[in-house]
């Protein structure tokens, strides 16, 4: 067994001079064999004590939110393996949560926001563990931005992910939320301070889209600004690849 290989990325330029660039490790291939057995085993064990205990299953999550565990994620993606996500959620809506906690939990959000809405499908207990979950939002009320489905709009099925960018916003409105019957609709909201949960970062790689984290129980006005047409998955194709960065709830 032998340690992680470090490599690392030079630049050359047209007259040869090279520039160091960044390095990174690549683990031992016989420890990351035993961590993915590890990890494997831990996941089964999820797996038995959601089975078998959800309110214990639920404080084991609860421990590892606060813990800022890396594999938060993973077990979320057990609970609703077991068809257990609202109830879990249901807990962590009963908690109150470290600011530690509370700002690691938004990287987790921000990646797999619509993943997890769609898991615990049930937006008024989704939006009561937001509230305590994601960290604190302090600022004025705010002009907002949302591309969703002409159908979610008409409906008032709004989502919760919105932005102070409109032309973010219009990049779903036309791409991805417009492969739906009735297309696209960018709308767009003065949201008390009351409505805002919380602010994602403006850094990284979902820095562009401005976003803002929402409860649509508390919007007094949500007005259309464009509506598009409904478009092929084909065609969506370039705002696909693109929603892998960050998808819109």
């Amino acid at each position: 067994m032998t340690g992680p290989t470090q490599i690392r990325i030079s630049f050359v330029s047209h007259d040869g001079t090279a520039t160091d660039g960044p390095s990174f490790d690549v683990p031992d291939p016989a420890l990351a064999a035993e961590e993915r057995a590890r990890e494997a085993d831990e996941s089964q064990s999820w797996r038995q004590l959601i089975r078998s205990n959800i309110e214990v299953a639920s404080g084991l999550l609860i421990r590892m939110i606060q813990d800022r565990n890396p594999r938060v994620r993973s077990l979320l993606k057990i609970f609703h393996e077991a068809d257990r996500s609202k109830t879990a959620f249901r807990y962590l809506a009963a908690e109150t949560f470290s600011d530690h906690a509370r700002e690691a939990f938004l990287p987790i959000w921000i990646e797999s926001g619509h993943h997890i809405r769609r898991e615990v499908a049930d937006d008024s207990i989704l939006l009561d563990a937001l509230w305590k979950l994601l960290p604190a939002y302090e600022g004025p009320a705010v002009r907002l931005y949302r591309g969703e489905p002409w159908a979610d709009f008409v409906g008032q099925r709004h989502g919760i992910c919105w932005s102070s960018d409109p032309e973010a916003a219009e990049v779903y409105a036309k791409g991805l939320n417009a492969m739906y019957d009735g297309g696209g609709v960018l709308v767009e909201t003065l949201a008390p301070a009351s409505a805002v949960i919380s602010r994602a970062t403006i850094e990284g790689v979902n820095g562009w889209e401005f976003e803002y984290v929402i409860d649509r129980r508390y919007l007094t006005e949500i007005r259309e600004l464009k509506r598009f047409p409904q478009i092929t998955a084909e065609a969506s194709m370039p705002w696909a690849v693109l929603s892998d960065l960050q998808r819109y709830s």
